[in-house]
């Protein structure tokens, strides 16, 4: 009856309780104490997770109306000269694929968005070829900058104004840069032929700053 299968159940006990090596109960609490701990941490993590994805949302949602702010100023100064923002990939070349679009537009043979990595190649062999044009505006000993050099060459590293006074250098032809907040920035006023023109967006992507090319687009209908 039930009295029997009491004892039966304790004498069971008695026996594991015997077969169990020493120690085994401070183990098992020790892998108890362990266990919660990791539940606490994979609380936490799941928390922190949740936090950073509101964090996001907001950021992109932010990101978006300033993205159409930016973009809406930097139309309308292209609309005045019957040109449109014509986007490239947002993978740390764009300047390089912008800037090769363009080329292709102007009718410079060999080029177009797809020869980033030439256009990289070029900027970067002008730096090497006349440190003492850039250099300076880096602020780097000659071991750092051929370690810069050899970055803007090889790799995905975004470029900025040195490297756009680079390619201006290499290509003999000015870079115009349109951007929202800035007066028209214009590289290598002094080299011959038509210009490559870019616009520089800061919140074009969600990962902050990024050039597009252009194209010819409608003109302003305004007088």
């Amino acid at each position: 009856g039930a009295g029997a299968g009491a004892a039966h159940g304790e004498e069971g006990k008695a026996e594991d309780v015997g077969d169990r090596p020493s120690g085994a109960g401070e183990e098992s609490a020790a892998e108890r104490k362990r266990a919660k701990a990791r539940r606490k941490r994979d609380k936490r993590a799941a928390k922190e997770a949740e936090r950073e994805r509101t964090k996001e949302d907001i950021r992109n949602n932010a990101g978006e109306s300033a993205r159409e702010v930016e973009l809406a100023a930097i139309t309308a100064q292209l609309r005045a000269h019957g040109l449109a923002v014509r986007e490239v990939a947002s993978d740390g070349h764009c300047l390089y694929r912008a800037a090769a679009h363009q080329a292709q537009l102007l009718g410079l043979p060999g080029w177009g968005e797809g020869a980033f990595m030439d256009m990289r190649r070029l900027a970067a062999t002008t730096m090497r070829q006349t440190p003492h044009a850039f250099a300076p505006f880096l602020g780097l000993d000659a071991p750092a900058y051929e370690e810069y050099v050899a970055r803007v060459e090889t790799t995905a590293e975004w470029g900025g104004q040195v490297e756009v006074q680079a390619l201006s250098a290499a290509l003999q032809r000015p870079v115009f840069v349109y951007s929202a907040d800035a007066p028209l920035l214009c590289m290598g006023e002094d080299q011959p032929g038509q210009p490559l023109r870019l616009t520089y967006h800061r919140s074009y992507f969600s990962l902050g700053e990024h050039y597009n090319s252009t194209e010819p687009g409608q003109e302003d209908p305004r007088p």
